[in-house]
């Protein structure tokens, strides 16, 4: 399955492995996800990880987004004209749009309008652990 990870997930993610963000961050790191990135994401990614308030050296930062890439599907983003509460997430959508990804997982759903999104459904991650997991019993 092909998912779009916002940055807030992933950060939330490493600091709390046991929470829904976690279990995603560890299912793309297991394989049983297929992250779509982008090189403006992985800069992002980056960018917010050496924040001091989640305390990851920039080499740290580097080795988990790389650990990433064995079961990521790395795309061109072209850009696009989006209008977003937040213009910096528009990278997350033109990915989600380039890679098919088949959702975007957030926990700022609302900075993903569902008109801006182009069809692609936009799940918190417990929303999106639900969904996996009804997908993993049919």
């Amino acid at each position: 399955m092909k998912v779009v990870v916002d940055t807030n997930v992933l950060a939330s993610g490493t600091l709390k492995t046991d929470t829904p963000p976690g279990m995603i961050l560890q299912m793309i790191l297991d394989g049983r996800l297929e992250a779509v990135i982008s090189i403006q994401m992985a800069a992002e990614y980056m960018d917010v990880l050496i924040r001091p308030a989640f305390g990851f050296s920039p080499d740290s930062a580097r080795k988990l987004v790389s650990s990433m890439a064995p079961s990521a599907d790395w795309v061109d983003a072209p850009g696009l004209e989006l209008d977003l509460p937040d213009p910096d997430d528009r990278i997350f959508i033109e990915c989600a749009l380039a890679g098919r990804a088949e959702c975007i997982v957030t926990g700022n759903k609302r900075h993903f309008p569902a008109g801006a999104c182009h069809g692609i459904p936009v799940l918190s991650p417990a929303e999106f652990l639900d969904a996996f997991k009804r997908g993993a019993e049919r």
